[in-house]
């Protein structure tokens, strides 16, 4: 391979990497506030709310975890309405839903679809890194998509699921869903760089290998340890009764559970 060629490849590979710094100039609040201006966006909403996704229930890998412990009766606590679609479902299946989201046309959006399907559910909005709740209310908690991954730092993780773990009575389970890739950040040099540049920028200082710019549109992190996975929800006070992953979507899900 000749110079020019090798040099054009490096050039090719910095410019992917420099867009990979974009996560570490920013601090914990900026990200989760990166991700909230681009799901205002009136075609995101719109996007989320479309009919044919209200209408296709449960993706398969959420109906593989609600299948273990099938959701028949009691309240559900649901993290991320978007535009209604697993809303929707329980409340068509008498689950008395209550559900949040950050974005307040996209709440709107989820009322909206929730009376048009002749259902009733509470949609409020609320940022899940924040959440305001009632103490040992929920039978349950649907943790939509992938949405786990999208609060910035461990420590924002920990103190949502103390939260929701307050929020919960006894035995009651939390259907967790997250985005998992091992292989994500596996380059030591790459991600020292990372981490300096986050210092020298004063940005995320508790930047996390796996944490990324998904789409250059929201904040995810990429769980990339099965150890630290469970050791996170451990600390949040939870036991750990199942984790599914899918190394071909990159979508996971656990079930949890809150001990008597």
């Amino acid at each position: 391979m000749n110079l020019r060629i090798l040099f054009a490849r490096v050039l090719i590979k910095l410019g992917h990497f420099v867009q990979e710094l974009a996560v570490t100039v920013m601090r914990s609040n900026d990200l989760i506030e990166f991700s909230r201006v681009s799901y205002s966006k009136a075609k995101e909403v719109k996007a989320w709310g479309a009919k044919q996704w209200l209408e296709s229930g449960l993706t398969p890998e959420e109906a593989d975890l609600e299948k273990e412990f099938p959701i028949k009766n009691g309240k559900l606590f649901l993290l991320g309405v978007g535009g209604g679609r697993e809303a929707i479902f329980f409340a068509k299946k008498g689950i008395d839903v209550t559900a949040v989201d950050f974005i307040p046309d996209m709440v709107e959006e989820a009322r909206k679809n929730i009376e048009l399907y002749g259902v009733h559910a509470r949609v409020l909005v609320q940022e899940i890194s924040s959440l305001t709740l009632p103490d040992a209310c929920y039978d349950f908690v649907w943790i939509s998509m992938g949405l786990y991954s999208a609060v910035p730092t461990k420590k924002k993780r920990v103190k949502m699921l103390k939260n929701l773990w307050k929020s919960l009575k006894p035995e009651a389970l939390m259907f967790c869903q997250f985005h998992w890739d091992p292989q994500k950040g596996l380059s030591s040099k790459a991600e020292f760089a990372k981490k300096l540049f986050a210092i020298l920028t004063l940005g995320n200082f508790w930047y996390e290998r796996g944490d990324m710019l998904w789409g250059n549109s929201e904040f995810l992190h990429a769980f990339t340890s099965e150890d630290k996975l469970r050791s996170e929800f451990e600390t949040g006070g939870f036991k750990v009764i199942s984790i599914h992953f899918n190394e071909k979507t990159r979508r996971a899900g656990a079930i949890l559970q809150k001990p008597e």
